[in-house]
């Protein structure tokens, strides 16, 4: 797979889009669920990636990935199937920047991605898709 990342053109602004290949080599492994991440929010960058079960605080917690700067993605997370809260972080601080749910079952494999909605990078949205489907 290939994602773009950066801003598109607008007005007098030149495009500052680049390619990311994604390394979609995964298999479904029976009683796991697979997760990674891909940072393509300009306005995000650099982010601390946590991976919790809903509700739990950030402060206290180990990120999964820390210091990912735009257009730079992770390996994929074995996991227990089950739901998550994927919560993206300024790197180095507890100052969370956006979160998603995840439902993820046995079997499956998503990439999480994140990206700005507006120009100037706020709000950061994250969205899911589903590399594998489970059981």
């Amino acid at each position: 797979s290939v994602l773009l990342v950066g801003r598109k053109a607008e007005g007098t602004t030149p495009s500052t889009q680049t390619p990311v290949t994604l390394f979609d080599s995964v298999r479904s492994i029976h009683d796991i669920a697979q997760l990674r991440y891909v940072n393509a929010a300009p306005g995000a960058s650099p982010v601390d990636v946590y991976v919790l079960a809903p509700g739990t605080a950030i402060a206290g917690s180990i990120p999964f990935a820390t210091n990912l700067g735009l257009g730079v993605g992770t390996g994929y997370l074995q996991v227990e199937p089950g739901n998550y809260e994927v919560t993206i972080a300024r790197s180095g601080t507890n100052t969370a920047v956006a979160a998603l749910s995840l439902p993820l079952a046995s079997g499956s494999a998503a990439t999480v991605i994140s990206r700005d909605t507006a120009p100037g990078g706020t709000p950061i949205q994250l969205f899911a898709e589903t590399d594998l489907e489970g059981t």
